[in-house]
């Protein structure tokens, strides 16, 4: 069943209306009436929406304790002030946020399949949506901190005392025991983080070189297996050879 082969339906009724056999088909009923799940969901999408259109992380955890330390409102309007705020937001961004709906909503009918196994791997009892590792935030920030202990180390070496001699710069005699002394208070986790970054990028590296060799080779394979292009050398074999070339370009130019 698709939304797009029900259209007469669009002209009866309401898209709440039809998103609610959509709903039954992916969660089932109990699911589907979880109050707290379908807040999870609203709120994730709201995130999604706002990360979409460059809004700054910063302000969501003030805008949060605002909200939380006000008088708790009626449904109802709350959900007439979503409806307003969010076409106020569509005119600003130049969106149709019905047409947005219709659209998501024939795209979803496709994912039924794939959004009722996403739910069945999700967390029991989290707020999130699927599996998601919490190290990584703190495995990147520990990156930065180690890269600002090393910007701040080069900081020492450029410093210079009273005017060059001759035009030689003079160094400052304790520059290099301050930019080792910063070195040394990068904290253990961060530098192993940093460490464990640059040992993935060498692999990374390597898999690519590997994988530029492997497209030299066949390049050269196919070349020598060609015949030249006055001896009837047929499209594929010619558009094989081209690919060659491009290949055996991108190797001298590195």
């Amino acid at each position: 069943m698709t939304d797009t082969a029900n259209a007469p339906e669009r002209e009866t009724m309401t898209l709440q209306q039809r998103v609610s056999p959509w709903l039954l088909a992916c969660f089932g009923a109990e699911i589907s009436a979880d109050r707290l799940e379908r807040g999870d969901r609203l709120l994730e999408e709201v995130f999604e929406l706002l990360q979409s259109g460059g809004y700054p992380q910063d302000r969501i955890q003030s805008l949060r304790d605002y909200v939380w330390s006000r008088e708790v409102g009626d449904p109802a309007q709350e959900v007439g002030g979503v409806m307003i705020t969010l076409a106020a937001y569509c005119l600003a961004h130049g969106l149709d946020m019905r047409e947005a709906g219709e659209t998501e909503l024939a795209r979803i009918w496709t994912k039924v399949d794939k959004i009722r196994a996403k739910q069945a791997a999700k967390p029991t009892g989290s707020a999130l949506p699927q599996k998601w590792d919490t190290n990584r935030k703190a495995t990147h920030c520990d990156e930065l901190v180690a890269a600002a202990y090393l910007d701040a180390a080069r900081v020492p070496t450029g410093f210079l005392v009273g005017d060059p001699p001759n035009g030689i710069p003079l160094r400052n005699p304790m520059a290099h025991e301050v930019a080792e002394a910063i070195k040394a208070r990068t904290p253990d986790n961060a530098r192993a983080t940093l460490t464990a970054y640059g040992e993935r990028m060498k692999a990374e590296a390597a898999r690519e070189a590997q994988a530029k060799i492997a497209r030299l080779a066949e390049a050269l394979n196919s070349i020598s297996d060609m015949k030249p292009h006055h001896a009837g050398q047929t499209s594929n074999e010619y558009h094989m050879q081209e690919i060659a070339r491009a290949a055996l370009k991108e190797s001298a130019n590195e």
